[in-house]
């Protein structure tokens, strides 16, 4: 959900982004027998789990990023397409962690992050990096990453060159009209009149 908000509306990633991980840290609670009741707010629970050393201190450093990102974007609508993929990127180590913890899957191995498609008035650091880390996904045996970028990469062409072929009908349309008014009154000025031969600029003989 958070990456159809990526190239146009960055806080709306990040406000995303913190209700995952508030309902990361909510389960984790619950599992443990720490979570007084469902509506306790995220600071809460964060604080319970820090508390009671329940997450490892990096993992704990994750959900407070996202926490405080997720707070200035909700109260401040602040947020960079940046700060949107950074966020992407902890978000998918902590739910990888989950996973691996609580899901069952301790000997999970994930493939390399494949960022969302570039958009079109990317900067060129943003889009240093994000080439940065598709090479990476092209570098790696993770075919099903490697499926998923060929597929972004095949759209993100295919929106490029309806852009460009919409952008190159405009003046040739107009170039068109252009050409058929002016074939229009050419031809309008060369024409007589009616049938008594009084056209545009013929006076009639004096009576």
């Amino acid at each position: 959900m958070a990456e159809r908000f990526f190239f146009d509306d960055a806080p709306s990633v990040l406000i995303k982004l913190r209700q995952l991980s508030e309902f990361l840290a909510k389960e984790i609670a619950a599992r443990h027998g720490l979570l007084p009741a469902s509506s306790a707010s995220f600071d809460e629970v964060l604080r319970t789990l820090k508390l009671r050393s329940v997450l490892p201190r990096e993992i704990t450093d994750l959900f407070f990023h996202l926490k405080r990102v997720g707070n200035a974007a909700v109260h401040e609508n602040i947020g960079t397409t940046a700060d949107a993929l950074s966020g992407l990127k902890v978000a998918r180590a902590l739910a990888v962690w989950f996973h691996q913890s609580y899901g069952g899957s301790a000997q999970f191995k994930p493939g390399p992050f494949v960022p969302p498609a570039a958009p079109i008035d990317a900067t060129a650091a943003l889009k240093a990096e994000l080439e940065e880390l598709r090479q990476q996904v092209r570098a790696s045996a993770d075919n099903e990453a490697k499926a998923l970028l060929a597929h972004q990469e095949a759209e993100a062409a295919r929106l490029k060159a309806t852009l460009d072929a919409e952008a190159s009908q405009g003046p040739r349309v107009l170039g068109k009209l252009c050409s058929r008014d002016r074939g229009g009154t050419s031809k309008n000025r060369s024409r007589p009149q009616g049938g008594t031969g009084q056209g545009r600029g013929y006076a009639a003989p004096a009576a």
